[in-house]
């Protein structure tokens, strides 16, 4: 892992990872994230709001790592709030591939307890 931060030009979050995942109540495997973002305001009727909220949280978040992951695959981690609907801010890991720099590719995100 490394503290230096790399130069994104571009961050970019497939559509379907949150209509068909973070905010589908019956999807599989979500963990609880669908609760998690709902109950913050995000819907899956306004799906753009959630990108652009993933999408700036690295911007802003307090933490960072990167990893290298499998075979050519590196990853970014950054731990932080991130914006939401109801103006009280998500605390959250966002994890994205960065193989494709200088474009970062959402992969995911946890939802992290909330700071004091």
């Amino acid at each position: 892992m490394s503290d230096a931060r790399p130069d994104v030009k571009t961050w970019s979050c497939d559509s379907r990872k949150i209509t068909d995942f973070l905010l589908k109540s019956d999807a599989r495997d979500n963990k609880g994230r669908y609760r998690f973002f709902t109950a913050f305001g995000f819907t899956v009727e306004r799906p753009e709001e959630l990108a652009r909220a993933l999408m700036q949280q690295p911007r802003t978040a307090h933490t960072f790592a990167y990893q290298a992951g499998r075979i050519s695959e590196r990853r970014l981690a950054y731990d932080g709030l991130m914006p939401t609907p109801d103006g009280r801010g998500a605390h959250v890991r966002t994890i994205w591939n960065y193989d494709t720099a200088p474009t970062a590719l959402f992969i995911t995100v946890k939802p992290l307890p909330r700071l004091p």
